[in-house]
């Protein structure tokens, strides 16, 4: 069983680490197009319509493939005000009940109504209301592979914090 649990949190963890490591390549054309943007701009006085919408939806992209590597290597925002005081299995214990019961919540809620969200931007082939009109159903897509990914890895880590219980060592990476 052990082994089971152990390659299953292995496997989740690398395919957050995969995503993350594709995603972050958003950022250089991210990047060619704000500085080609800038420079047409300001010494040009030639601005593009589609650049605000082709930023936002790259940004938006990496931003949001990118939670669950960040919630794989615990590097996003928690008040530890009162968790700092207490022992590592109190904290482990405190982690499961907020992991189950906020996270893991908000994450199957997103993965539910994200999942309708983009479906409903396909069949409508929702376009956005600016003047270049992009479609919209590709980066809304987004959203439940996102919920899904940032599901999976908070399971992971609550696998993880189960382990520490039971076992009484912490393990990173199982």
């Amino acid at each position: 069983m052990k082994k089971l649990l152990s390659d299953l949190i292995k496997f989740i963890d690398l395919m957050n680490i995969l995503v993350f490591n594709i995603s972050k390549w958003i950022m250089v054309p991210l990047t060619i197009i704000v500085v080609y943007e800038v420079i047409s701009r300001y010494l040009f006085n030639a601005p593009h319509i589609w650049v605000l919408e082709v930023t936002t939806f790259l940004g938006g992209a990496f931003f949001m493939l990118s939670i669950g590597y960040v919630t794989l290597k615990e590097q996003h925002v928690t008040i530890d005000i009162f968790k700092d005081f207490l022992s590592p299995k109190a904290k482990a214990i405190i982690d499961i009940i907020t992991y189950t019961f906020l996270y893991c919540v908000f994450s199957f809620v997103m993965l539910i109504y994200g999942t309708k969200f983009a479906i409903n931007s396909w069949v409508t082939t929702e376009h956005s209301w600016s003047s270049w009109a992009p479609a919209l159903y590709p980066i809304k897509t987004v959203v439940p592979i996102v919920a899904f990914l940032f599901l999976i890895q908070g399971l992971a880590f609550i696998m993880r914090k189960v382990v520490f219980l039971i076992e009484g060592e912490d393990k990173k990476s199982l």
